[in-house]
């Protein structure tokens, strides 16, 4: 019976050593923390960055396929002011971040208009997360050919976090095709 109250007696963990385990759990968690900040800033500026070269893709797919302009643009979210019913695109060029819409411009003047026979092909909605996208443009037109007008660029960063190569450029050439890479923030 001495042996079995000697084991109880000696099954737990003292004070100190819970202090040390606790304390080293502490010190793992401040290294970890803001690293994984870091890592979510890099995978949602990277996704973003892959969806909106996906979609300009697809514009130039469709173009080519149908043989007809395809226009690409940002969304209207209609927070700001009133639109007009026949168009859903956004005059404002930071607005990408709202989403936006893919559509075969039937008469090209830009707007989508189902009396014209437009047609909408695909829509984003807006992006979830905190994400800043800078370009010149709301607008692209692809041709029949797969070609924009003129050589584009977007950047993508997050605007609370952005260290390192955190920030994405997006270029679109005059051929169409769109390429992302990472660069470093400013």
């Amino acid at each position: 019976m001495n042996l079995y109250y000697k084991s109880i007696k000696n099954a737990g963990f003292t004070l100190v050593e819970l202090m040390i385990v606790f304390f080293i759990v502490v010190i793992i968690a401040a290294v970890a923390i803001p690293n994984l900040r870091s890592s979510q800033a890099t995978t949602l500026v990277g996704t973003y960055a892959d969806q909106i070269v996906g979609a300009f893709s697809f514009a130039r797919t469709e173009a080519v396929t149908r043989n007809k302009t395809v226009t690409i643009c940002a969304r209207h979210t209609g927070r700001d002011d009133p639109i007009p019913s026949t168009t859903l695109c956004s005059d404002d060029s930071s607005a990408w971040a709202d989403g936006w819409i893919i559509f075969h411009d039937l008469d090209n003047d830009g707007t989508i208009e189902s009396a014209d026979g437009d047609v909408i092909l695909r829509e984003q909605q807006p992006l979830k997360g905190i994400i800043e996208i800078a370009t010149a443009n709301s607008e692209f037109d692809y041709r029949a050919s797969g070609e924009v007008s003129a050589t584009q660029s977007f950047t993508l960063k997050d605007p609370d976090y952005c260290t390192g190569n955190q920030k994405r450029a997006i270029k679109i050439s005059a051929a169409g095709f769109a390429d992302s890479k990472a660069v470093s923030c400013p």
